[in-house]
């Protein structure tokens, strides 16, 4: 949890993340379209599965886990550290945004992933 929000907060503008591994990747910048073996990235993500709307389910997925072990957790020093690390996922939420410019329903859920996120982050 803790390192999937950290590679979260490395996004950069136009930089895709891959959600298939239960640790999450960044796909290189100047890499976007082609994989380092030159596999078309297309093709290797319609060969698992993975689709814009699957890596947005999986990092909503991440974040309800964050928000019910926030609610759950008695350790203060604990949540100290997963708002930290929950504060500087947003950067690279917003990189994300960028990066799907052209898809106004993937821009606006996560919008609202943000939003959620300042809820929670107000709250705490």
């Amino acid at each position: 949890m803790y390192v999937n929000l950290k590679v979260i907060a490395l996004i950069q503008p136009f930089q895709r993340i891959n959600t298939r591994t239960t640790l999450f990747k960044l796909t290189p910048v100047e890499n976007t379209n082609y994989m380092v073996n030159f596999i078309p990235e297309f093709f290797t993500r319609w060969w698992s599965g993975a689709t814009r709307e699957t890596d947005f389910f999986r990092l909503k997925d991440l974040y309800m886990t964050v928000f019910e072990r926030l609610l759950d957790e008695t350790n203060s020093e604990g949540n100290v550290r997963l708002l930290s690390h929950l504060k500087e996922s947003k950067k690279g939420l917003i990189n994300l945004q960028k990066t799907y410019m052209t898809d106004d329903t993937i821009k606006s859920r996560l919008q609202n992933l943000l939003e959620q996120i300042d809820i929670v982050l107000e709250t705490e």
